[in-house]
């Protein structure tokens, strides 16, 4: 979609002219910490997911920040990972955060960029790099404005719902971690949860984890149902990403994967 509607023209821009870029600048090593005091903090793609960094650190004294929804770009090797912020964060030396007005236009443009940002981690090097300078100088195309609305409008609802699908993985994690412990102490049993109260089209799912030989416990079995539900999640998103990136009159993918 990104490429038929906004990519098949000659760069008449910098990077700089159709976003704000932020260089990541780490905090002080005493105020990391992960017990989730503070401001979270990605220090570089060690905890890039397949869209949306997974956290671990936070900090008391964050400098650089991005916000909800900006482009997390890794400006270290290898230069040109992506990944999308998911909260408010603070960020390191090894990221930069790319922002615009319009945030599917900014993810899918910053996509498009993957060749010309693996020049940067160029061939024999041992760590390649980019700087700011030479980030914001990047050569892009700039559509007008009514372009890049069509192509938001577009673009957009698929990555509310890839968010949407990414707020509930994050709740079930959370439920995951709360429940175990109970179960696991038998605390909470749910030997007779009636699995028909479930969403149709899960509870024949369901029903099959409980009978597999596998399921030796009740933490188990809803650890099983909980990963279940997140791989459907996980693989909604996945289609959804690979809708915005593919090429409407051609009809096979192109771009970056993730």
């Amino acid at each position: 979609m990104f490429q038929d509607m906004l990519a098949s023209q000659a760069d008449n821009a910098t990077l700089a002219d159709v976003a704000s870029v932020t260089m990541g600048q780490s905090p002080a090593g005493a105020s990391y910490n992960e017990k989730g005091v503070g401001t979270v903090f990605y220090q570089g793609r060690g905890e890039f997911g397949w869209r949306f960094p997974t956290q671990r650190l936070f900090t008391t004294a964050p400098k650089r920040m991005a916000a909800a929804n900006d482009v997390l770009m890794s400006v270290r090797a290898p230069v040109g990972d992506l990944n999308v912020a998911y909260e408010d964060c603070c960020i390191g030396r090894g990221l930069a955060a790319i922002s615009s007005d319009h945030h599917s236009f900014c993810l899918y443009l910053m996509r498009s960029l993957k060749r010309k940002l693996d020049a940067f981690n160029g061939e024999g090097t041992v760590f390649g790099s980019i700087n700011g300078k030479a980030l914001k100088g990047l050569p892009v195309y700039a559509p007008p404005a009514s372009a890049i609305e069509a192509f938001e409008a577009k673009a957009s609802p698929i990555d509310k719902l890839i968010s949407t699908n990414e707020a509930e993985n994050r709740k079930l994690e959370k439920i995951r971690d709360a429940l175990l412990p109970k179960l696991m102490s038998g605390e909470i049993d749910v030997s007779k949860v009636n699995l028909t109260q479930l969403n149709s089209h899960l509870a024949d799912k369901l029903h099959r984890f409980a009978k597999e030989p596998s399921i030796v416990s009740s933490a188990q079995f809803v650890a099983q149902c909980v990963a279940n539900w997140q791989g459907q999640a996980e693989m909604m998103n996945r289609t959804y990403a690979i809708q915005v990136r593919t090429p409407i009159s051609r009809g096979k993918t192109s771009g970056s994967a993730y």
